[in-house]
This record gives C-alpha cells, structure tokens and sequence, in this order.
C-alpha cells in the first residue's frame, strides 16, 4: 500500500523524525489523519541499536479504530521481519567474529 509522506520534523543529532502521511495507506479509508514518528537510540552493547516507532491517527469511527488495530497487528510483524532480514544480509550490520 503506497503512501505519500511530509516529513515534518527530522534532527540529525538526536536521530529523530516525524512524519504525516498526506495520501495513500489507510488515509480516508479508516484514519482522519495519521504521522508516525521513529527515535533510534544507541542500544547497550557495541553496535546496536534500539528504534522506538510511535503511530499516532485519528480514526473515522470506533469502529474503524478496531479494525485498523487488528490490521497494524497483522502487518507490523511482518513489516519487522523483512527490515530485520534486510540487515542481517548486510555484511555491514552483522556481528564481527
């Protein structure tokens, strides 16, 4: 599901942005409006790192609210699961021996 995206906020230095999704996804089919924002954060041991992903929208009805609640619950997992794929087949983000 494609989306077009505004970032609206983005600092280099604390590593965070903020995003509004101003078309596409689930734009006027469940959600009002919807941003989301991501903040990474040096993990406890060398080379990691902690990424906190916030989701904030304003559902068209409650009813709405839940099934886009089961939905996020479906996709998320397995949106998670390729971007960890992704960089564990990077040579560049796998652990040294």
């Amino acid at each position: 599901m494609s989306t077009k995206e505004k970032f609206l906020e983005f600092d280099h230095d604390s590593l965070k942005m903020k995003v509004e999704v101003v078309q596409g996804g689930y734009l006027g089919i469940m959600v009002k409006s919807y941003t989301y924002s991501i903040h990474i954060i040096e993990g406890a041991l060398p080379d990691t790192c902690i990424a906190h992903w916030c989701f904030e929208y304003k559902a068209l009805s409650p009813k709405h609210h839940l099934m886009l609640c089961a939905r996020l619950n479906e996709v998320l997992p397995v949106s998670l699961k390729g971007i960890e794929s992704y960089l564990l087949s990077n040579d560049e983000y796998q652990e040294r021996a």
